[in-house]
């Protein structure tokens, strides 16, 4: 949201990973605070909190430009997280593919999907191909 501009820092917006590693809630959390302690080898939640702040803070010192692999997926992850996403969406995912892109796996929808040409696969739909 810091991207699109909605807020100046990631603190401010309600829903944010960076709110819920800083302040995580008591109940219903979504990031699993031990696994990812464990990813990166820290020796506890503190350091974990610390360290992801500075790097924010960081990151907010420099021009912040949208990431088009974040902003147009669904999920961006391991190919094992985003195949486990994609199975729990059930048929919501069932058109959307699993990209490996810039070091990352995402899962999106084909973006010929939403091609204003109506090529491909799309092509009978096309106004001459009706009948008035």
């Amino acid at each position: 949201m810091v991207r699109a501009g909605v807020v100046k820092h990631p603190r401010e917006w309600e829903h944010s990973g960076y709110r819920e590693i800083q302040k995580p809630p008591s109940r219903y959390g979504i990031i699993d605070l031990l696994e990812l302690n464990a990813s990166f080898g820290f020796a506890d939640a503190a350091q974990l909190q610390e360290t992801r702040r500075q790097w924010i803070e960081q990151a907010l010192t420099r021009n912040l430009e949208r990431e088009n692999r974040c902003s147009e997926a669904i999920v961006v992850g391991s190919l094992d997280f985003d195949e486990k996403v994609k199975s729990e969406l059930g048929s919501k995912a069932m058109h959307r593919d699993i990209e490996h892109i810039d070091g990352a796996y995402t899962l999106r929808e084909q973006s010929e999907v939403y091609d204003g040409n109506l090529i491909g696969d799309t092509e009978p739909l096309r106004l001459e191909n009706a009948f008035l």
